[in-house]
């Protein structure tokens, strides 16, 4: 499963495009990173790990049975921004 950001600005010609694995959002080394970077508590990044390996997995189900979504898509000042699931 992958989440794709794809970002495209009208004005300067600009567009990204991002393929970012989902399972990094359950990854102990990206929480500990996280816990560094932050200065979070040991105990909040273990609490924030179980709840996203969960998210994660519930997410992976909805994908099965329903198929990829578009989790968001904004427009503004000629810049269209949409993540996809």
């Amino acid at each position: 499963m992958k989440i794709h950001i794809n970002v495209d600005d009208e004005d300067s010609r600009f567009k990204l495009n991002l393929w970012v694995p989902a399972g990094l959002i359950k990854s102990r080394f990206i929480w500990k990173q996280a816990e560094k970077a932050k200065g979070m508590t040991p105990e909040l990044a273990d609490k924030l790990q179980k709840a996203f390996t969960t998210a994660y997995s519930e997410i992976k189900d909805y994908i099965k049975a329903n198929g990829h979504f578009t989790l968001v898509e904004v427009q503004s000042d000629g810049t269209h921004v949409k993540i996809t699931i």
